[in-house]
């Protein structure tokens, strides 16, 4: 490209005013970009943990056995550490529920905490 001057090239000028608008870009977007993510990855452990339930509920009625699941901080586990979950974005309060040999659970839901925002998922197959 020709510049003012006759010479070819971009003048530093330009190349500072394309990097500018280059950076307060990426400053505006780069935020939501990361909000998306984040809302996306908690989204994903909630059906995670929904689906969890939803197993260990049909694991108690196949066994005719019944199943002890324990929830502190953002770790959940079943039957005394036989199966350990660790969530990232998931936090739930000391819970512990118990499925009796036909799958239903002593408590109707478990509550936690995603995002700032607490939440319940039921225990017992309404979903």
């Amino acid at each position: 490209m020709m510049g003012l001057s006759g010479q070819k090239g971009f003048s530093l000028l330009e190349l500072l005013t394309v990097m500018v608008i280059v950076g307060l870009s990426a400053t505006v977007v780069g935020p939501g970009m990361f909000a998306s993510y984040e809302k996306i990855k908690s989204f994903s452990e909630e059906k995670k943990l929904a689906a969890l339930i939803n197993s260990v509920s049909y694991r108690a009625f196949f066994r005719q056995v019944p199943q002890v699941v324990h929830c502190t901080d953002n770790i959940l586990t079943l039957n005394d550490n036989e199966f350990r979950f660790e969530f990232n974005y998931l936090i739930f309060p000391e819970t512990v529920i118990t499925f009796n040999g036909h799958g239903f659970a002593d408590q109707a839901v478990l509550a936690y905490q995603s995002r700032g925002q607490v939440s319940q998922l039921p225990c017992n197959g309404e979903q």
